[in-house]
């Protein structure tokens, strides 16, 4: 069985679609981490509020837990940093051997991010089969 990362939450806004506005508790989020003051996710500037998928029984003002397989975090972060980094890194490779302009390698790039990202952006869109959400 796989290990869950989970937090506490509670429901802002029920909205159209079958979505929910939700908004994470700080507190019960910084638990699983060390770094309370420095804290890049959850902070007091940042907006903490998230759209999921409706759960049948939640209302508004509903405090609920929010819980995420941890290897779903590890695929995310591998889709969204290390792969890119690792397309532009073997593009650069490739490319800098037939391109002496930087510039026109610096918009290839530009594009290739784009591309990459809008790709991944429609191919993750329904994907929060991952994602448990239940009322406490």
């Amino acid at each position: 069985m796989s290990s869950y990362i989970e937090t506490k939450a509670k429901v802002i806004k029920l909205l159209d679609n079958n979505r929910m506005l939700i908004e994470i508790d700080r507190e019960s989020h910084c638990s699983y981490c060390n770094d309370k003051k420095g804290c890049l996710v959850l902070n007091e500037k940042k907006n903490n509020r998230f759209v999921l998928e409706y759960i049948e029984g939640i209302k508004e003002e509903d405090n609920i837990l929010v819980s995420i397989k941890e290897k779903s975090m590890l695929k995310s972060a591998f889709l969204v940093y290390l792969l890119p980094l690792l397309i532009m890194l073997l593009t650069g490779i490739a490319l800098n051997q037939y391109l002496k302009n930087d510039m026109l390698l610096a918009l290839i790039f530009i594009a290739i991010l784009v591309i990459y990202f809008t790709a991944l952006k429609f191919i993750l869109k329904n994907s929060s089969d991952n994602i448990n959400i239940r009322k406490i």
